[in-house]
């Protein structure tokens, strides 16, 4: 019973979820009350045929953060890519899309200063079947 796997945690501990050794999209950050709130969780996984295998180097600085993320990704090859912040609830903070032409690498500083205080999930997601999510952490000014 989920209620009674509750009562051993502590607010402040994150839960993570995986089904056939797929890590969900989203985590929970427990709060440390006992209601249960329903969430539909994603899980991917990335099949490929291709014998070759892709690489991808992701850095995302400062963190934790205050007004400004930065996110440096590097490719093996030019590919259309997609950058999503979500939070804990898995709703889309901000999305960003860039198509192939920006080459191998990318460096983009994402504005947040308006966005509140909490833990987010940074995805980033290529055409050529890359899928690299980040935690990160706004604090307060």
């Amino acid at each position: 019973d989920l209620t009674e796997a509750l009562e051993d945690l502590t607010a402040g501990t994150e839960l993570f979820f995986s089904y056939e050794g797929v890590l969900a999209e989203q985590s929970i950050l427990y709060t440390g009350e006992n209601d249960v709130e329903w969430i539909d969780l994603e899980f991917s996984s990335t099949t490929s045929t291709d014998e070759t295998v892709l690489e991808a180097d992701l850095a995302v600085f400062p963190n934790p953060f205050n007004d400004e993320l930065t996110v440096k990704l590097t490719l093996d090859e030019p590919s259309a890519t997609s950058l999503t912040l979500l939070d804990v609830r898995g709703r889309v903070i901000t999305e960003r899309q860039f198509d192939p032409n920006a080459g191998r690498q990318l460096t983009v500083t994402l504005p947040m200063g308006d966005l509140p205080a909490g833990l987010y999930l940074l995805r980033v997601e290529t055409s050529s079947g890359h899928l690299l999510t980040q935690k990160v952490q706004k604090v307060s000014n």
